[in-house]
């Protein structure tokens, strides 16, 4: 920038500062005038216009655009632009307005190599914290903290709590008594139960409560023992679930590997490890901490760096108290020489001088110096058992379960201890089937069952089938019962060694499940019980999200017009109950991409905002429930149908996120059959060769667009190329048999992007809109002008 320039900025902040907006307003009129390409000139004027008459928001926001426009790296012209817009809202943001405004910011925020050039030129009238800010890294940092805070109002604003900041600040400072936690405990369960099922934060403080309430219990006799071991599981559970829902938090995750360390006393060497890996991979990755300042209380974490730190010091308590576990002797230590060993881990990595100040410590990690848990290897249970078990089979075929019950109490009474697993599952499935009212027990031996024999997979089914079972018939809808079901079997599908794959296991399986007999090998068993799991799940997500079936009737309805849906999806929303459920995002983005096709079609002009808005839904959706094979596919066909420029190299990228959605080994699809209008893909065998296709389809178009833009002739048919790929690899039939996935592709293709070599550092909206600046006049003629042109244009952008 040249001196003038400069001279130029720095009497406007003077005068501004000196005499105010009008005074400087003058300056500035001119100045655009002569210096029409210049981002801070336009970026001064337009806040002095707002500043001098808060009704010029029309100028106001077009001389800040021209700002991004000419200096797309400044996080700060992004920043006040979308303040500009905050501030001039007629009505307060609904749920799905706030969604989109948080995608928002964290795209603006990932722009590459952000710079602020001009800061110190005009940093005294941003405000008073701003001007106390050096330039350079600072500045970026913090105009992202800025950031930070719209993206954390927005996610409470969702949230929606019923509690002040003095009863959130109460909880986390460990200072209420017995009764407090008692009666904190038993409101906030009826509230997760309800309408906050779906709220992150809700399940993280009642994962804090629970945890806090255990700690006031006094153990003076069994009951007291029974209580806290109930809300010790409760806290675990909970502590899941707030991750499960929110899974971009350090905090969660912290939390949840803590409480599982709390409430494990026995631990798999496998699960340690695991616990490792992962902490390690969120310590390096950045996160979104909406309420920081109730759960890291002792510091002051207004920058994203800071509070980065606060954490990763955590994580480094938690890691290294993993390390000392693993140091100690296998089968018997002093709890003194566990703590001796793990301060000097903490003295050596500098971490003794936080361990002394950080509420994290003393809330948790003492607790776990208190109540050191043990590292068990992974043990298997298996017996040769086949003859005993063959005569309760066919005693229950003869005579019924009541004789093949007394066999098995028979069996158990025999076999004591230990008692070999598959009796107690068995002696479970007849008490249960005997009589259903005596379920309680029935679970009790279901639950022996998997402790004798933790990785069967039948054995963890019919214990999951059962609370299931007992939890919906329950009178009130247990929530965090049916997430602590799903997590069981979420966890018997990511088993690496299972006991239904030796022989003997497998063949006293088929005995015990007939539907197993027609499969001819282990592997068939396994997947058979997994595809059970994998049931079972989806009915507890469904339990959990607890949709209305009218709603999902009316959804899949082909009498019913998307408008009419459109406003039943957007009631739903209004609901806190179902504010963060991800099928409700993606159902609103596939009516969005209807409307945007209707629109397009219609050229009302605002096929663009809707097919945006379907993309952006699309996002939140896939966030939110990463599970999904299905999400993922519609999010990367909805980023393809937004973009403007496609780049060459873009195909490979495609390819690696499809490849990493597949990767998944712990998918599940929930509401396939109401998302899918190609429905004679039915059992999961025949759902993963369609969703496998799905992605070919979306590989061969990138592909495509890629071969179109090197042959760089007018004799090339993009739309034959993609046909001859298809018939290469076998789809040609494809598109006739998913004609519903197909029209999307069909949209691809008759509206491909500008198809180019290599990115230039802009986004693709600002790579798309030529920088037209109009010269302002000072007489009332030209102002009527402007106004118009500026109405033309406001009604192009809509």
């Amino acid at each position: 920038m040249d001196k003038e320039t400069i001279n130029l900025v720095s009497k406007i902040v003077e005068k501004y500062l000196k005499y105010g907006a009008a005074k400087a307003l003058n300056l500035s009129r001119i100045a655009i005038v002569d210096h029409e390409r210049c981002h801070i000139l336009h970026r001064l004027h337009a806040m002095l216009l707002i500043k001098n008459d808060p009704s010029d928001f029309d100028q106001a926001l077009k001389h800040s655009n021209w700002a991004k426009r000419l200096y797309p790296r400044s996080l700060e012209y992004r920043y006040f632009g979308i303040l500009l817009c905050c501030n001039n809202r007629k009505h307060p943001p609904n749920v799905i307005d706030d969604s989109l405004a948080i995608w928002t910011y964290e795209n603006t925020m990932e722009i590459a190599n952000p710079t602020e050039p001009c800061w110190d030129l005009y940093k005294q009238v941003i405000d008073e914290e701003a001007a106390r800010v050096e330039s350079g890294e600072a500045a970026v940092s913090y105009v992202k903290m800025c950031f930070m805070k719209l993206i954390n109002m927005c996610y409470r604003r969702i949230d929606s709590l019923p509690f002040s900041d003095e009863y959130i600040s109460e909880i986390f400072t460990s200072a209420s008594s017995h009764q407090m936690f008692k009666e904190k405990f038993a409101s906030m369960k009826v509230l997760i139960n309800t309408e906050y099922s779906s709220c992150s934060f809700m399940e993280r403080m009642f994962s804090e409560v629970c945890f806090q309430y255990a700690l006031t219990v006094k153990e003076e006799n069994e009951m007291d023992y029974k209580l806290k071991d109930t809300l010790l599981v409760l806290a675990l559970a909970s502590a899941k679930v707030a991750y499960r829902v929110f899974p971009i938090s350090k905090d969660y995750f912290i939390n949840m590997c803590v409480r599982t360390l709390q409430c494990n006393k026995n631990l798999s060497i496998i699960d340690i490890q695991n616990m490792k890996d992962e902490l390690r991979v969120i310590r390096s990755s950045s996160s979104h901490e909406p309420y920081c300042k109730f759960l890291s209380i002792e510091e002051d974490v207004t920058y994203p760096e800071i509070f980065g730190k606060y954490y990763n010091n955590c994580i480094d308590l938690l890691l290294h108290f993993i390390q000392t576990l693993e140091s100690m002797d296998d089968d018997y230590f002093e709890d003194e020489e566990f703590i001796s060993m793990y301060h000097k881990r903490l003295k050596t990595n500098d971490l003794l001088e936080f361990s002394k100040k950080s509420i994290f410590y003393k809330r948790d990690i003492e607790y776990l110096l208190q109540n050191i848990p043990n590292l068990k290897g992974k043990q298997i249970t298996t017996s040769d058992l086949m003859k005993m078990v063959m005569e309760i089979v066919e005693i229950d075929n003869k005579k019924g379960s009541l004789e093949a019950l007394k066999l098995t109490q028979l069996a158990i009474d025999v076999n004591q201890p230990p008692t070999p697993a598959i009796f107690l599952r068995l002696h479970s499935k007849y008490i249960f089937e005997n009589d259903h009212n005596d379920i309680q027990l029935a679970l009790k031996f279901a639950k022996c069952a998997v402790s004798a024999c933790p990785n069967s997979l039948d054995h963890i089914f019919f214990n999951a089938s059962l609370q299931y079972q007992e939890t919906s018939m329950a009178s009130s809808n247990n929530k965090i019962k049916y997430w602590m079901i799903l997590f069981a079997c979420e966890k018997s599908l990511m088993l690496e060694s299972v006991a239904e794959a030796d022989e003997f296991t497998a063949k006293i399986i088929q005995l015990v499940d007939k539907k197993t007999n027609e499969f001819k090998s282990k592997m068939e068993i396994i997947l058979y019980l997994k595809n059970k799991l994998r049931n079972l799940i989806n009915m507890c997500y469904r339990s959990i999200d607890d949709l209305p079936t009218s709603f999902l009737d009316n959804i899949t309805s082909k009498t019913i017009p998307p408008s009419e849906k459109l406003k039943l999806t957007i009631e739903m929303f209004e609901n806190p109950k179902y504010r963060f459920c991800p099928f409700l995002y993606r159902v609103y983005s596939e009516l969005c991409h209807t409307f945007a096709l209707q629109s397009f079609d219609a050229k009302d002009g605002f096929g663009s905002h809707w097919l945006k808005s379907a993309y952006i839904s699309a996002t939140i959706a896939d966030r939110n429930f990463h599970s999904s094979i299905e999400y993922g596919i519609n999010h990367i066909t909805r980023n393809l149908q937004v973009l403007k420029n496609f780049y060459i190299g873009q195909a490979a990228i495609i390819s690696q996120d499809l490849q990493s959605i597949f990767n998944n080994k712990n998918y599940q699809e929930p509401y396939y059959k109401y998302l899918i209008s190609d429905n004679e893909y039915k059992d999961d065998k025949q759902r993963n060769g369609y969703f496998v296709s799905c992605a070919t389809l979306l590989e061969v178009y990138a592909v495509t667009l890629e071969q179109e833009f090197k042959d760089n002739s007018n004799e090339f048919s993009r739309t034959n190329v993609f046909y001859k790929e298809l018939k290469d690899i076998g789809l040609t039939d494809f598109p006739k048999k998913a004609p519903g996935f197909f029209a999307n592709i069909r949209y691809l293709l008759e509206n491909p992007p500008t198809v180019r070599e290599r990115y230039h550092g802009l986004l693709d909206d600002e790579e798309n809109e030529d920088y037209q600046p109009s010269k302002e006049k000072k007489d009332d003629k030209n102002k009527a002008k402007m106004r118009k042109k500026k109405n033309k244009n406001a009604s192009r952008k809509k």
